[in-house]
This record gives structure tokens, sequence and C-alpha cells, in this order.
């Protein structure tokens, strides 16, 4: 019996697993059952970024560091807000540093970019429409910056609320009008003009003897005077205080 017991526990070490041995072969790429998270870095021509009408963006990267130092050009979707028929894309920078994840450490395996990293030679924007960007205004502020870029989109059901908004130009010094209000205006000033031609037109004796007489081109000026007065008096209620353009 403790001879069978000997030979037991002498097969049982000759099989025990070697884990360390095992993470050794698996771990390259390509056997790696784990999903890699890798740095990369968007390739620097103008053929490595296609739009695919089916999966959105697609760009070329070579990894930098780690096991896959040096692969490429590796194609990878792009990550974003996608949906059926609908989405936010814009196109991705060429030799952008990228993080990558590659599922099943596999390269070859729908290789997907997370996003965009600065870096030293990809630094920060220091301004935004003349406004320096530091850190107090950051966390107060959403913020876009696309020097050079036409941001051309449409957008529905967009409100936008702010104590200030400059549209068009950073300069811009032009008041946006209150719509309205200035056409409420106009129109009281246009029916004021219409009475003084009417009043007038009616002033004048019948001829031979048309003639109008100072007296009643005054009488049918005092309302219109009035009006022209109302206007002007009222000419900054018409235009905005928060909105300015050119």
């Amino acid at each position: 019996m403790s001879g069978h017991h000997q030979s037991f526990a002498r097969t049982r070490t000759r099989l025990r697993m070697d884990f360390g041995r095992i993470a050794e072969a698996v771990k390259r790429p390509g056997v790696d059952p784990r999903t890699w998270l890798a740095l990369a870095r968007v390739d620097d021509d103008p053929d490595a970024r296609v739009w695919d009408d089916e999966l959105g963006w697609i760009v070329d990267v070579t990894f930098r560091g780690g096991a896959l130092d040096g692969e490429g050009p590796i194609p990878c979707r792009v990550m974003g807000a996608a949906g059926a028929g609908a989405g936010v894309y814009r196109p991705p920078h060429l030799d952008a540093l990228v993080v990558v994840a590659v599922p099943h450490g596999d390269p070859n395996n729908d290789c997907i970019v997370l996003g965009e990293l600065h870096d030293v030679e990809h630094v920060p924007p220091a301004e935004v429409n003349g406004t320096q960007i530091t850190e107090e205004f950051a966390l107060a502020t959403h913020i876009l910056v696309y020097p050079g870029e036409d941001i051309d989109a449409q957008f529905r059901n967009v409100r936008l609320t702010g104590e200030q908004m400059v549209l068009g130009a950073a300069e811009a010094d032009q008041p946006f009008a209150r719509g309205a209000d200035l056409a409420d205006a106009l129109d009281a000033l246009a029916d004021a003009l219409d009475s003084f031609a009417n009043a007038l037109a009616t002033a004048a004796p019948a001829p031979p003897n048309a003639a109008l007489t100072v007296a009643a081109v005054l009488a049918a000026y005092t309302p219109l005077a009035t009006a022209i007065g109302q206007f002007k008096t009222a000419r900054d209620t018409y235009l905005s205080t928060r909105i300015r353009g050119d």
C-alpha cells in the first residue's frame, strides 16, 4: 500500500503545471487571450486615414513601446459616439499619439483607437477665441478648438445660453438685434408714416386751389414726430446686450 502511495505521489509531481513557463509561452501577441492597451502613433501619411461607409474612420497606426513596438502599419477602427445613421465624427489627426485596444493581444484582430493624447509634439491649445486657457478657465468651460479646420455640421434643437456670446469673429462688436421688438417698432413707425402721407393727401383743398398750408403740414407731422421720437428713444431696447457678431 505504501508503495502504491509513493508511486502516486511521484506521478502527481511529474504532472504539476509550470505556470511560469506557460505565461512565458502565451504572452506573445496573437496568443494572449486578454485585451491589451498599447500606445501608437497614427502614420503621418494622407492615406493613413480612410472613411469607410460601414465602419466610419479607419486609421493606420504604428505601435510605440511594449511588445508591439514598431509593428505597423496596423489598421484600426476609431472609437466615437455612434448609432444607427447617427454619430459624432471628426477627422483623426495624422501623427497623433493614440491609445489602442488590441483584442486578444492580436494586432490583426480589429484594433480600436480609443482616443488621442497630447505629447511634447502636440501640446494643448494655449487660447481659445483670444482667451488664455488656464486651469481655472478649463474647469469652468467646455472648450472646442479646431484651428484651421472647417467645422461644417448640421445640428437640430440646439440651445446656447450664456451671459456673453460672440459669433463670427473674436473681435466682433456688433450687437445682434432683438427681432420681434425691432419688427414691432418698425411696424409702428411705418403706420405713422402712412398716417402722415394720408393726412397730407386729404389736407389740401380741391383744385384749382390745391395748396397745402403750413398749418396743415404741421398738424399732420405732429403724430409722425412723436412716433419718430419713440423709435429713437427705444433704440437700445432693440439691440441685444448679450450677443455680438460680425
